[in-house]
Order: C-alpha cells, then sequence, then structure tokens
C-alpha cells in the first residue's frame, strides 16, 4: 500500500494533551497518528482509524487515499483529508488527538474522486478539495458543508495554494496551465482572476504544487507577495501573485 507523506501536528491542542508531535499519515483506507518528543525516543501509536467504517453505501468500499497527504488545523486539533480515486469520493475531518470522525462530506456518484492533499485556508476556515473530475470544491472546515465549487479545464493533481494574504489560490493542470482564483467566501462563484501557461509538466497524474512567497521575503512591497513554480524549461519562475507575471 502507497502511505502518504505524515502531516506534523505541535503545539496547540497536541500539546495540552502532553504531547510534542503528532505525525499523522494514510495508507489505502486507514488513518494513523504515532506521538512521540523527539526522534531518539522513537513514535508510539495514538490512534488509528480505517475510514471505510464511515462507508454507508451496500456496495464495498473502495476509498484509498493513495499517496496524497493529510492537512491538519493550526491549532493542531482537526485534521483533514480527502479520498479518491473512486466513484464515490469524500472528505473527512478527524479530531487529531482521537481519530473520531468529526465530520464526512460526500460527493454524488459520478468518479468524484481525490488524489491530492487538500489545502486549508490561512484561517482555517475553507478547505479546499482538487477532484478527478476537473472540479475544485470549496468545503466549509466547521461543518463540511459545500460551499461552491469551480471547473476546470484540464484534471490536476496537485494542492492548491493559498495567496498570503488567503483570498486567492493557485493551481497547475496536467495542460501546463497556472491558474489563480478568487477565494472570497462571500461571493457566489469562485472566479478566475489569470491564467498562464508556465506550469513545468504536463500530462501524467504530477503536477507541481505552487510555493507561495509573503511579500517583504519576495523583497515586494504591499501585501501581495510571489509564487515560485518549476517551469517547462526547467527553471524556477517568481511571479507576482496579483498579475501572475
Amino acid at each position: 500500500a502507497i502511505v502518504s507523506t505524515p502531516f506534523i501536528l505541535s503545539g496547540g491542542a497536541v500539546a495540552s494533551a502532553g504531547s510534542t508531535y503528532l505525525a499523522v499519515f494514510a495508507a489505502r483506507s486507514t488513518v494513523t497518528a504515532m506521538e512521540g518528543s523527539n526522534a531518539a525516543a522513537g513514535w508510539t501509536a495514538r490512534w488509528t482509524i480505517d475510514l471505510c467504517s464511515l462507508w454507508t453505501n451496500t456496495r464495498a468500499c473502495t476509498w484509498d487515499v493513495g499517496g496524497a497527504a493529510l492537512v491538519g488545523s493550526s491549532d493542531a486539533a482537526k485534521v483533514f483529508v480527502c479520498v479518491g480515486p473512486t466513484v464515490e469520493g469524500a472528505c473527512f475531518a478527524l479530531d487529531a488527538l482521537t481519530g473520531a470522525s468529526l465530520w464526512t462530506s460526500p460527493f454524488a456518484p459520478g468518479g468524484t474522486g481525490f488524489q491530492a492533499p487538500p489545502s486549508l485556508s490561512p484561517d482555517g476556515r475553507i478547505l479546499l478539495a482538487v477532484s478527478t473530475t476537473k472540479k475544485v470544491y470549496m468545503i466549509d472546515a466547521a461543518t463540511g458543508a459545500q460551499k461552491k465549487e469551480v471547473a476546470l479545464a484540464a484534471l490536476s493533481y496537485a494542492t492548491p495554494a493559498y495567496s498570503s494574504t488567503g483570498d486567492a489560490f493557485f493551481l497547475c493542470t496536467e495542460d501546463g496551465t497556472l491558474t489563480s482564483f478568487s477565494s472570497n467566501s462571500s461571493s457566489s462563484a469562485l472566479t478566475e482572476l489569470w491564467s498562464n501557461t508556465l506550469c513545468g509538466v504536463t500530462g501524467g497524474t504530477t503536477q507541481p504544487s505552487v510555493a507561495v512567497i509573503p511579500a517583504a521575503e519576495a523583497g515586494l512591497s504591499g501585501a501581495s507577495g510571489a509564487i515560485a513554480i518549476a517551469s517547462a524549461s526547467g527553471l524556477v519562475l517568481l511571479l507576482r501573485e496579483s498579475t501572475g507575471a
């Protein structure tokens, strides 16, 4: 089974529970949390949950996290994960300390699965999930309610990256397009702000994710920072968040 990249939680709820670190990872439909204080002391299992235990369909559960990583809240209290590929995908919020399910956000049959890690907004209120049906879903991180969605021109297996101000996100698709979308949750739909064809990998099941650099670190004035992306020429390009130039 493919094991996802562990997400490390520290501080917040983890510290209050007496742990220094909590590493959460997944293999197929099973999510496991290991706790520890340092590398020398090693790690011990804290909890394990099989997401298929939450499956309510009469057919066999086919949920699989695959190689997608999980993401945790800034207060170290929650872990979010989406499953796929499957004809009935879902996203979950789990209690970071117990593994208990806080909510399940199911999707209608028809091939809606997930193969990329979701992304949590800087304020922790919105979860972005990219599906295998060329859509980005905006999900309420507190309740699991699906707030809105946007259709993509091509598939994407990349993780959406929020801007440094949190009012936009960036995503590469398999046709080499890098797009900036508005993430204003008060608007009626996710809208495109700009796009270019600077993503470095086309086709296949991997696309580069965008690295966001705050304005001060990028040497820019104002609130809007920069983004770094691997180009088709093999170079790493530094672009302005606001324009993609």
